[in-house]
Protein backbone atom coordinates (compact mmCIF):
# COMPACT_ATOMS: atom_id res chain seq x y z
CA UNK A 1 0.00 0.00 0.00
CA UNK A 2 1.04 2.98 -0.87
CA UNK A 3 0.85 5.88 1.88
CA UNK A 4 0.11 9.42 1.03
CA UNK A 5 -1.92 12.75 2.00
CA UNK A 6 -4.22 11.97 -0.87
CA UNK A 7 -4.37 8.18 -0.11
CA UNK A 8 -5.27 8.86 3.74
CA UNK A 9 -7.84 11.47 2.88
CA UNK A 10 -9.80 9.38 0.30
CA UNK A 11 -9.47 6.11 1.63
CA UNK A 12 -7.87 4.46 -1.16
CA UNK A 13 -4.67 2.12 -1.91
CA UNK A 14 -2.83 4.28 -4.37
CA UNK A 15 -2.73 8.12 -5.08
CA UNK A 16 -4.17 7.35 -8.70
CA UNK A 17 -7.18 9.48 -9.56
CA UNK A 18 -9.36 8.04 -12.48
CA UNK A 19 -10.02 11.51 -14.34
CA UNK A 20 -13.79 11.89 -15.89
CA UNK A 21 -13.75 11.55 -19.16
CA UNK A 22 -16.96 12.13 -20.78
CA UNK A 23 -18.59 8.94 -22.23
CA UNK A 24 -16.29 6.69 -20.76
CA UNK A 25 -16.91 6.72 -16.91
CA UNK A 26 -19.65 5.35 -16.43
CA UNK A 27 -20.11 3.14 -13.60
CA UNK A 28 -18.34 -0.23 -14.95
CA UNK A 29 -15.18 1.97 -16.01
CA UNK A 30 -15.11 3.99 -12.38
CA UNK A 31 -15.73 0.58 -10.52
CA UNK A 32 -12.59 -1.02 -12.16
CA UNK A 33 -10.41 1.88 -11.19
CA UNK A 34 -11.82 1.76 -7.73
CA UNK A 35 -11.21 -2.03 -7.51
CA UNK A 36 -7.73 -1.47 -8.48
CA UNK A 37 -7.22 0.61 -5.35
CA UNK A 38 -7.61 4.43 -7.10
CA UNK A 39 -10.15 6.60 -7.00
CA UNK A 40 -12.65 6.06 -9.62
CA UNK A 41 -14.72 9.26 -10.54
CA UNK A 42 -18.17 8.93 -12.41
CA UNK A 43 -19.30 11.22 -15.01
CA UNK A 44 -22.33 12.85 -14.08
CA UNK A 45 -23.04 15.21 -17.55
CA UNK A 46 -23.44 11.73 -19.30
CA UNK A 47 -26.54 10.67 -17.75
CA UNK A 48 -29.47 13.08 -19.40
CA UNK A 49 -32.19 12.80 -15.66
CA UNK A 50 -31.95 12.30 -12.15
CA UNK A 51 -33.71 9.17 -12.71
CA UNK A 52 -30.45 7.65 -15.32
CA UNK A 53 -28.14 8.84 -13.00
CA UNK A 54 -29.58 7.85 -9.58
CA UNK A 55 -29.39 4.42 -11.56
CA UNK A 56 -25.90 4.64 -12.53
CA UNK A 57 -24.84 5.33 -8.98
CA UNK A 58 -26.93 2.27 -7.82
CA UNK A 59 -24.65 0.10 -10.26
CA UNK A 60 -21.79 1.68 -9.04
CA UNK A 61 -22.37 0.71 -5.74
CA UNK A 62 -23.29 -2.98 -6.74
CA UNK A 63 -19.63 -3.31 -8.46
CA UNK A 64 -17.52 -1.53 -5.61
CA UNK A 65 -17.11 -0.78 -2.13
CA UNK A 66 -13.99 0.98 -2.46
CA UNK A 67 -14.01 4.88 -2.13
CA UNK A 68 -15.38 6.63 -5.34
CA UNK A 69 -15.90 10.30 -6.42
CA UNK A 70 -18.61 11.80 -8.60
CA UNK A 71 -17.86 14.67 -10.66
CA UNK A 72 -20.30 17.36 -10.77
CA UNK A 73 -19.83 19.39 -14.42
CA UNK A 74 -19.83 23.04 -13.96
CA UNK A 75 -19.25 24.22 -17.53
CA UNK A 76 -21.69 25.25 -20.01
CA UNK A 77 -23.26 21.95 -21.34
CA UNK A 78 -25.29 21.24 -24.32
CA UNK A 79 -28.71 20.43 -22.33
CA UNK A 80 -28.73 21.83 -18.97
CA UNK A 81 -28.16 19.64 -15.43
CA UNK A 82 -29.81 20.80 -12.14
CA UNK A 83 -26.20 19.98 -10.16
CA UNK A 84 -28.75 20.53 -6.60
CA UNK A 85 -30.89 17.41 -7.98
CA UNK A 86 -27.51 15.27 -9.02
CA UNK A 87 -26.46 16.47 -5.02
CA UNK A 88 -29.81 15.29 -3.87
CA UNK A 89 -28.82 11.72 -5.53
CA UNK A 90 -25.04 11.68 -4.10
CA UNK A 91 -26.40 12.34 -0.59
CA UNK A 92 -29.61 9.53 -0.89
CA UNK A 93 -27.42 7.10 -1.97
CA UNK A 94 -24.71 7.92 0.39
CA UNK A 95 -21.20 9.19 -1.55
CA UNK A 96 -18.84 10.87 -0.14
CA UNK A 97 -16.65 12.39 -2.61
CA UNK A 98 -17.28 14.95 -4.75
CA UNK A 99 -15.34 16.64 -7.53
CA UNK A 100 -16.21 19.51 -9.79
CA UNK A 101 -14.79 20.92 -12.76
CA UNK A 102 -14.89 24.12 -14.18
CA UNK A 103 -13.89 28.19 -13.49
CA UNK A 104 -15.87 28.23 -9.83
CA UNK A 105 -18.52 26.54 -8.03
CA UNK A 106 -21.68 28.36 -6.89
CA UNK A 107 -21.82 29.46 -3.31
CA UNK A 108 -25.16 27.35 -2.44
CA UNK A 109 -23.68 24.08 -4.14
CA UNK A 110 -20.09 24.93 -1.56
CA UNK A 111 -22.42 25.54 1.11
CA UNK A 112 -24.10 22.33 0.65
CA UNK A 113 -20.95 19.90 0.30
CA UNK A 114 -19.58 21.37 3.08
CA UNK A 115 -23.07 20.88 5.08
CA UNK A 116 -23.56 17.10 4.14
CA UNK A 117 -19.74 16.46 5.32
CA UNK A 118 -18.28 15.33 1.40
CA UNK A 119 -14.88 15.40 0.61
CA UNK A 120 -14.52 18.23 -1.90
CA UNK A 121 -11.94 18.19 -5.10
CA UNK A 122 -12.08 20.83 -7.75
CA UNK A 123 -10.63 20.27 -10.63
CA UNK A 124 -8.87 22.81 -12.86
CA UNK A 125 -7.88 22.77 -16.52
CA UNK A 126 -5.13 24.75 -15.93
CA UNK A 127 -2.87 26.66 -14.18
CA UNK A 128 -4.13 30.15 -13.87
CA UNK A 129 -7.47 28.72 -12.76
CA UNK A 130 -6.01 26.77 -10.02
CA UNK A 131 -4.36 29.92 -8.74
CA UNK A 132 -7.81 31.76 -8.76
CA UNK A 133 -9.46 29.03 -7.05
CA UNK A 134 -7.28 28.20 -4.30
CA UNK A 135 -8.69 30.35 -1.42
CA UNK A 136 -11.67 28.79 -1.97
CA UNK A 137 -13.36 26.36 0.40
CA UNK A 138 -13.20 23.15 -0.93
CA UNK A 139 -11.11 20.43 0.85
CA UNK A 140 -8.64 19.89 -1.92
CA UNK A 141 -7.56 21.37 -5.31
CA UNK A 142 -6.77 19.58 -8.82
CA UNK A 143 -5.12 21.64 -11.88
CA UNK A 144 -5.34 18.59 -14.52
CA UNK A 145 -2.45 18.22 -16.95
CA UNK A 146 -3.17 16.03 -19.82
CA UNK A 147 -0.19 14.79 -22.10
CA UNK A 148 -2.82 13.52 -24.16
CA UNK A 149 -4.22 16.81 -25.42
CA UNK A 150 -7.47 16.35 -24.18
CA UNK A 151 -7.65 19.25 -21.67
CA UNK A 152 -5.28 22.37 -22.31
CA UNK A 153 -4.28 25.50 -20.83
CA UNK A 154 -1.16 28.14 -20.72
CA UNK A 155 1.62 26.93 -18.82
CA UNK A 156 0.80 22.88 -18.70
CA UNK A 157 3.14 21.19 -20.66
CA UNK A 158 5.91 23.76 -17.94
CA UNK A 159 4.53 21.99 -14.87
CA UNK A 160 5.59 17.90 -16.18
CA UNK A 161 3.39 15.92 -14.07
CA UNK A 162 -0.55 14.41 -14.94
CA UNK A 163 -1.99 15.73 -11.72
CA UNK A 164 -1.06 17.97 -8.82
CA UNK A 165 -2.56 18.30 -5.64
CA UNK A 166 -2.42 21.27 -3.26
CA UNK A 167 -3.98 21.25 0.01
CA UNK A 168 -7.08 23.91 0.53
CA UNK A 169 -6.21 27.07 2.04
CA UNK A 170 -8.62 27.93 5.21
Amino acid sequence: MFQTKITEMLGIEYPIVGGTMMWITEAEFTAAISNAGGLGVLASAIYQSREEFAEAVDRLLELTDKPFAVNLNLFPMMRPIDNNDYLDVLLEKGVKIVETSGHSAPQELCARFKEAGLTWIHKCVGVRYALKVQDGPRDRWRWHIRRQGTCRGPGLRRAGRDYRYAPARH
